[in-house]
């Protein structure tokens, strides 16, 4: 006599339905296959149709003097206005956000736009829109600065952070590995142009302001204290054109890369085709649970309209008892 097997600990309904899922996936294992084989092909070459880019990276340190030497003394009060406005000019306090300060500068319009016009970089950026042969703008429409710069900032230039040092790195992508050596290069070298001419400007407006004081004041204490801030505004000017890794210093050279940065089509292949075999089981689970509520409706429809139809029907000899006859 055969027996009936027992149910085993691990058949409980949870994996019941892990079953019914494999079993669904396996009897549509071919037409997995061929699906993700299809996306795959098409990822493969997509990628292909895209452009080879090259990326090269530069190391750079902050020169920041966080702490100046000298005397700065605490909570200071001077018995004039003009007191006060040498202490300032003299101790010039750095800000504690000094380095946010620079790195935000580096991405600002004013200073890439100088990168752009030194190194002619929209006719790269915008190469589609370019016709070399004749070197004139197709459509007669040349892009604007704010465009170039946006276009930049968003596919070329990038800063990051160097590992776990207060170094950062400045890395340039783009069609032609030897620009993108010379740009990562060149970048902190014309920050340090850049910042000293502002830094430069700003003395410049300070010296006018003290020397438009000196012609209108007429005692001779405050002439002797705005000639020893013109003394040391020299001093400061001095000191900036005698700093030449200021504030970057390039730690690590870029160097020209030897292979492509993007696009990594090994990288898209395998992408492609996990993604394709994941959304082809679900696609299958999905429709094979659609098709089974949709059967299952069904039945219970056609279950539902019998029994109402059973219920509605009544026995013709239960109403001739009520019929009086004549």
């Amino acid at each position: 006599m055969q027996q009936k097997r027992k149910r085993e600990p691990t058949q409980f309904a949870e994996y019941e339905f892990l079953l019914r899922i494999l079993n669904i996936v396996l009897k549509y294992k071919y037409r997995i296959l061929l699906f993700s084989i299809v996306v795959t092909s098409a990822v493969i070459g997509l990628s292909l149709l895209q452009p080879n880019k090259y990326s090269a990276y530069s190391v750079v340190a902050f020169n920041l003097n966080q702490n100046r030497g000298g005397v700065t003394p605490g909570n200071y009060r001077g018995n004039s206005t003009l007191n006060v406005l040498e202490y300032d000019l003299i101790i010039d306090q750095v800000p504690e956000d000094e380095k946010d300060r620079h790195l935000t500068l580096m991405k600002s319009f004013g200073f890439l736009s100088q990168i752009i016009e030194k190194h002619q970089l929209k006719r790269t950026i915008f190469h589609e829109a370019w016709d070399a042969q004749n070197e004139q703008w197709l459509e007669g429409k040349e892009p604007s600065d704010q465009e170039a710069v946006d276009a930049f900032r968003s596919g070329y230039f990038g800063i990051a952070k160097y590992g776990s040092t207060d170094m950062v790195t400045v890395a340039i992508t783009s069609l032609n590995p030897k620009l993108s050596q010379v740009l990562s290069n060149d970048i902190p070298r014309m920050y340090n142009e850049y910042n000293l001419n502002r830094e430069i400007s700003e003395l410049d407006t300070r010296r006018a302001y003290l020397e438009k004081r000196l012609s209108e004041v007429r005692s001779k204490e405050s002439q002797q204290s705005i000639y020893r801030l013109l003394e040391s505004q020299l001093a400061v000017e001095s000191l900036l054109y005698a700093k030449n890794n200021y504030p970057l210093e390039i730690i690590i050279p870029a160097s020209e890369p030897r292979f492509k940065s993007s696009p990594k089509r090994k990288v898209w292949a395998i992408g492609g085709f996990v993604g394709s075999v994941a959304f082809a089981i679900f696609a299958v689970l999905a429709l094979s649970i659609f098709t089974t509520f949709r059967r299952d409706l069904q039945a219970f429809s056609e279950a539902a309209e019998s029994t109402q139809a059973d219920s509605s029907t009544t026995p013709e000899s239960d109403g001739d008892e009520w019929v009086d006859k004549n």
